[in-house]
């Protein structure tokens, strides 16, 4: 059920704006010690790709984890702040919205 209604706040989440009022897609920007962890994830992954390598048999779906995993982290990220455990940039008060 708290899935559920954690969800349905989520879809209903207003989008963000841009500089003349309109809508306009939230954006999120990544700490520097973020991108850091990022890159180095990366760097990991990378030479696991070639074919002897511990990923090269399954390179379709290992060539897109980096990728994945900084959007599965930025929806988590989004997720949490909402709740109001962690605001995105602003005190928040509200615990149910």
């Amino acid at each position: 059920m708290a899935y559920r209604q954690n969800m349905l706040k989520l879809l209903r989440l207003a989008p963000g704006t841009d500089q003349e009022g309109k809508p306009a897609p939230h954006q999120l920007t990544m700490a520097p010690e973020a991108q850091n962890a990022l890159r180095d994830f990366e760097k990991w992954v990378e030479p696991q790709l070639a074919g002897l390598g511990a990923l090269g048999n399954m390179t379709d779906w290992a060539g897109k984890l980096v990728g994945a995993t900084a959007r599965i982290a930025g929806n988590l990220h989004v997720a949490r702040a909402y709740r109001g455990i962690r605001p995105m940039g602003e005190a928040d008060s509200s615990t149910d919205r």
